[in-house]
């Protein structure tokens, strides 16, 4: 029985102690990409949810997008966010034919955003989630609202850590909407509290 305590005692001295706090503790960081947006209407045989009437026109600018995300680890990663796709200009078949106008795009999303580290400095991460893609059109007739609708959220980058808190990134996304699906190149920089 003495044995037992002595090996006990060996092993807790000897071995890191596990702290349950800081497995569980989350970490948070906030942080924003500047992006280069490419607009694709939903057609008959790319449609995730549904298909849309209109034809992109101006099919690429310049977007935005802020980040939180809450992390317990490296792989299990909330990434909540608002990205702001930037306009696009449509022709024919949306309220009438031969209408032209533009629009204007966004996405409130939630996704998995796991991080794997491939050294001390840079990382591997993706995301995949859901979120309200909310597009706006201006024709002639005037600004209409096309009820938001749900779309796919998905990316893949590399990160580069420069500081214990702050890093840069640099990503590639797509997301699947029901009336339009939008592909976008960023750069971006995050801070980690």
């Amino acid at each position: 029985m003495r044995s037992l305590a002595i090996i006990l005692l060996a092993l807790m001295i000897g071995v890191p102690t596990f702290s349950w706090a800081d497995t569980f503790s989350p970490t948070f960081t906030v942080g924003g990409t500047v992006m280069k947006t490419y607009f694709d209407n939903a057609g008959d045989w790319d449609c995730f949810f549904g298909c849309s009437d209109f034809d992109v026109d101006d099919d690429t600018d310049t977007g935005g997008e802020v980040f939180v995300k809450v992390g317990w680890g490296s792989l299990l990663v909330l990434k909540l966010g608002y990205m702001d796709y930037g306009e696009f200009d449509f022709v024919e078949g949306f309220l009438q034919p031969d209408v032209r106008g533009s629009g204007e795009a966004s996405l409130t999303y939630a996704a998995w955003a796991p991080q794997w580290n491939i050294n001390r400095r840079f990382s591997l991460t993706g995301a995949i989630g859901a979120g309200i893609q909310d597009v706006d059109v201006d024709v002639d007739e005037g600004l209409v609202d096309i009820d938001d609708g749900a779309a796919v959220y998905t990316s893949l980058g590399i990160q580069y850590r420069v500081t214990d808190h702050f890093a840069m990134h640099t990503e590639a996304g797509y997301s699947f909407g029901e009336d339009i699906n939008v592909g976008w190149v960023g750069f971006g920089g995050s801070y980690r509290f």
